[in-house]
Order: structure tokens, then sequence, then C-alpha cells
């Protein structure tokens, strides 16, 4: 029979698992967010593509610092630092 420190603990890696498995999605979204609004952008003023260039880098640089910060806390076990 387990007990509960077995559970939690196997709960922990399936919350780790799931944080893990949403990567590839948070990446492919933020770029494309970036992409759509820089689109947005170069269709009201008309300079078409520097800003979708720009929204796709920004977009790049924030789906990274956002895996970096998923990483970081699935190797801190889960926790979050109170702010």
């Amino acid at each position: 029979m387990s007990s509960p420190i077995d559970d939690n603990d196997k709960g922990r890696h399936f919350r780790d698992i799931g944080r893990a498995a949403t990567a590839g999605t948070l990446l492919v979204a933020s770029v494309l967010i970036g992409y759509v609004a820089g689109e947005w952008v170069d269709s009201k003023l008309g300079t078409n593509p520097i800003f979708m260039v720009v929204g796709v880098f920004m977009g790049m640089i924030a789906g990274f610092v956002e895996l970096a910060q998923m990483v970081k806390q699935i190797g801190d076990g889960g926790r979050r630092k109170e702010q």
C-alpha cells in the first residue's frame, strides 16, 4: 500500500510532465501572437514587414523567458516564490 507521501510525489511528477508538455504550445503560441500583432500594425501603418518581424522576435523572446521560468519552477519542485 502506498503512503500519502508517495501519492503526493506521484502527483508532483504528473504536474511537472503536464507543464513540460505545454512547452511546445507555449513557444508556438507566443510567436504566433507576435506575428499576428505585427501584421496588424503593419496593415494599419503600411510598413510591411517591419512590425511583423519585430513581433515575431518579441514573441520568441517572451516564449523563451516563459519557458525558462517554467523549467526553473519544475527544477525547484514546483514551488513558487512569494513576492
